[in-house]
């Protein structure tokens, strides 16, 4: 089942701890330290450990080794009975965090539990799980989600059938959904969905809650195929409008669902799977790429011209779009790529490479990466810069302010970090350049041979063991900045160059300051006879000991203005923790 859901990582647990002590320890409250025991959490299975994407509530699957059943603890209590399975991916919370749902398995039938609510009971079918594709809506009220039933499928919105619909079974016999692409609307009142109906495609659309009669729900004229990734909720169209592709025969348009079909684009031979992309220059119009014969085109919609249709290529990329609305893609006729920046046509290379957008923070410049037959070099809009071996396009990095352009470049084995144009130091690898918020200061991790170290501001610090992949993080205002390295065996964090700290196995999280930059908060790993615990170091002074602390993706921490918000898990127990700022340790 493919859901996201955000993790987070564990220490290694301790051993089996009297509950009367672990009351006495970690509700005897210090100062600046907020502790509330939530539940037991025996037995959890550590993969499933789930947050809410604010941090404020948590969902794990445990395991009961003598009935090997499976049930799931939602902020510290049981939802929902025993089970002899729990799907993988799930539990999952809405994204304001306040809903909660999951699949589950006992005996031959399926169930979604949904805040508590189960749901009908759906028989296994012979390749898998009867249910797939649980989605919230925006707002977190409502749960959708797909179910196979006697050979057909079914799209349930809030517990409601919609269907059913046909299965496909392909050239190699696997069964084929017969619903794809469900979406909500942006407000989650309404829905839309591709589905298959008699051999034919038709777009459904309706709204969540009953009373709207006979336009809750509509379907669209059947037509031979409906574009994957489409339908597509568009604004500017009406509430509950959806933009879809059409195939009849060997012509695609692009369309509009409202209750009936608003063809909004000429008929093409195809239009380019994944290209459209909202207008920011037209509440009510739509960009993406087309072809005709084998030549392709963006298509790109002007609040007074109308439709323009840019100059044709034999393949385009996926369309970038600035804050002010101007378009930009890579585009290659013959042997050489062009970058094209509102119709305007750049010249002509090898090759050509950018990250996720090619312009600047706010809009005015654009940089790529671009390749000749023996060279790599950055073009900062008409300008060339200079010719090296190799540019690493991924690191290309604007300033906030969108003053200062550095970026990754080198030659036969040796790198360098660029700023506006100039070389810095020679290392064996250079990674991840990053300037402070504030654009004044700039920071980036290197290796030579095995010594590593971190360069700010044009010093280099080191040599270390190690450095953590996050390093220099500056705060806010730019004038305090922390790593973490590895030196004779154990990670210490330096703030502005000096020990912050103790030496310690591990550094868990992410550096955080606090918004003032006045306080540095991190999770460190501490080993006592023989023991792994984890604790928050705020200011340089570790709190409590807990066997793990819980944290959302890629390490984070979950601040709040008066301070840090976790959940930490001691022997069988998870508490709900909060750190404050104020009366940091």
């Amino acid at each position: 089942m493919a859901i996201q859901s955000n993790r987070w990582r564990l220490c290694k647990r301790l051993p089996w701890l009297s509950l009367c002590f672990l009351l006495v320890l970690d509700v005897s409250n210090a100062p600046a330290t907020e502790v509330r025991l939530l539940g037991d959490v025996s037995q959890a299975i550590p993969d499933t450990l789930t947050l809410s994407p604010d941090g404020k509530r948590f969902a794990v699957v445990t395991f009961d080794p003598r009935t090997k059943g499976r049930r799931v603890i939602v902020d510290g209590k049981p939802m929902g009975k025993t089970y002899d399975s729990i799907a993988e991916g799930t539990p999952i919370f809405s994204a304001n965090g306040r809903g909660v749902a999951f699949a589950a398995r006992l005996g031959t039938r399926c169930y979604i539990i949904h805040d508590g609510v189960e749901s009908e009971g759906y028989p296994l079918v012979r390749d898998g799980w009867p249910l797939a594709e649980l989605v919230f809506s925006p707002h977190g009220k409502y749960l959708a989600y797909k179910a196979r039933v006697e050979g057909q499928c079914m799209q349930i919105v809030q517990g409601e059938k919609f269907g059913p619909y046909e299965v496909i079974v392909d050239e190699e016999g696997n069964r084929l959904w017969g619903v794809w692409d469900f979406c909500f609307s942006p407000d989650g009142e309404s829905f839309a969905y591709r589905a298959r109906v008699k051999g034919r495609m038709v777009l459904v659309s309706g709204t969540v809650l009953p009373g709207k009669g006979k336009d809750r729900l509509s379907s669209s004229p059947p037509c031979d195929s409906i574009g994957r990734g489409t339908p597509l909720p568009v604004p500017g169209h009406g509430p509950g409008a959806f933009a879809y592709i059409v195939r009849v025969g060997t012509k695609e348009y692009l369309a509009v669902w409202n209750g009936r079909e608003m063809p909004v684009s000429a008929t093409f031979d195809a239009i380019a799977r994944g290209s459209i992309t909202i207008s920011p220059n037209s509440p009510l119009g739509l960009d993406y790429v087309a072809r005709k014969g084998d030549q392709w085109f963006a298509v790109v919609t002007d609040k007074i011209l109308g439709d323009k249709e840019g100059p044709s290529f034999d393949e385009i990329s996926p369309l970038m779009h600035s804050v002010q609305g101007k378009v930009a893609y890579a585009a290659r006729k013959g042997k050489l790529v062009h970058m094209v920046v509102d119709g305007v046509t750049g010249p002509g290379f090898a090759g050509i490479r950018y990250p996720r957008t090619v312009f600047s923070p706010d809009g005015q410049r654009i940089a790529y990466a671009a390749r000749s037959d023996n060279a790599s070099f950055v073009m900062a809009g008409a300008e060339e810069g200079p010719r090296f071996g190799v540019v690493d396009a991924d690191s290309l990095t604007f300033s906030p302010d969108s003053k200062r352009l550095a970026y990754v470049a080198g030659k036969a084995g040796k790198r360098w970090l660029v700023l506006d144009g100039k070389v810095g130091p020679e290392f064996d690898e250079v990674h991840s350049p990053r300037f402070s918020a504030n654009s004044v200061r700039l920071g980036y991790r290197a290796r030579k041979n095995l010594e590593h170290h971190v360069v700010i501001d044009g010093d280099v610090l080191g040599p270390f063991a190690d450095v953590s992949p996050d390093a220099p993080v500056f705060s806010k205002d730019g004038k305090r900045v922390a790593i973490a390295v590895l030196e004779k065996g154990r990670w210490q964090v330096l703030l502005d160059g000096k020990e912050s700290g103790p030496a310690c196995d591990g550094v868990l999280s992410q550096l955080t300051f606090s918004a003032d930059g006045a306080h540095l908060a991190y999770v460190a790993k501490l080993t006592d006879r023989g023991r792994d615990e984890c604790a928050l170091v705020i200011d340089g002074k570790p709190g409590r000991r807990y066997d793990a602390i819980w944290m959302g993706e890629h390490g984070k921490l979950f601040v709040e203005p008066a301070g840090v918000e976790y959940f930490a898990k001691k022997g069988l127990l998870v508490y709900r923790v909060v750190e404050n700022w104020a009366g940091a340790r």
